[in-house]
């Protein structure tokens, strides 16, 4: 949760400052798929994590809009490595 939600909330609170002073911007996300539907890999704590980020990417995106700020995330699905 620190790491995947907590550090994610604060680079864009110090980021959105600075984009709304220069007149809007692009923050784009890392979800995953986990965040969408079950996985087997990531465990729970993981897919709530990435479920939030989802959720905070949707109302960072409300939020900011009217700043000229772009907010997205995307979400990989596996990616073959040597942990997996």
């Amino acid at each position: 949760m620190d790491i995947n939600l907590k550090g994610l909330f604060n680079c864009t609170k110090a980021v959105a400052e600075v984009m709304k002073k220069g007149g809007g911007g692009k923050i784009v996300n890392m979800a995953s798929i986990a965040g969408l539907r079950m996985t087997m890999y990531g465990g729970i704590a993981y897919s709530a994590a990435k479920a939030a980020v989802l959720g905070f990417t949707r109302h960072a995106a409300f939020e900011l809009g009217p700043y000229k700020i772009n907010v997205n995330a995307v979400c990989p699905g596996s990616t073959l490595t040597e942990v997996v």
